[in-house]
């Protein structure tokens, strides 16, 4: 069975708000010290992972960015094992 996206595409203040939401599941603090601050990383995966350059993250791009990209795979990982979910290794 393949699933519909159910959002065609996510603007970057929409994706930093749900980055924001997933790092404070994950029980990470918005902290430089610690790392990149979310409004980096969603800079990052958005410049990184947006083909068509419109400004837009679509369910495609973002696909394509989490097969490829480490830090996407972290993010949906860490997301995972917060929410208590099994991780299929």
């Amino acid at each position: 069975m393949i699933l519909a996206p159910c959002i065609a595409s996510i603007l970057k203040h929409t994706f930093l708000f749900t980055l924001q939401a997933l790092r404070h599941l994950q029980g990470e603090e918005e902290n430089a010290q610690k790392g990149m601050a979310s409004q980096d990383v969603a800079q990052y995966i958005m410049d990184s992972s947006d083909i068509s350059k419109d400004g837009k993250l679509s369910f495609d791009e973002f696909i394509r960015a989490a097969a490829v990209s480490s830090t996407v795979q972290s993010l949906l990982h860490g997301t995972l094992k917060a929410l208590g979910k099994p991780i299929k290794q």
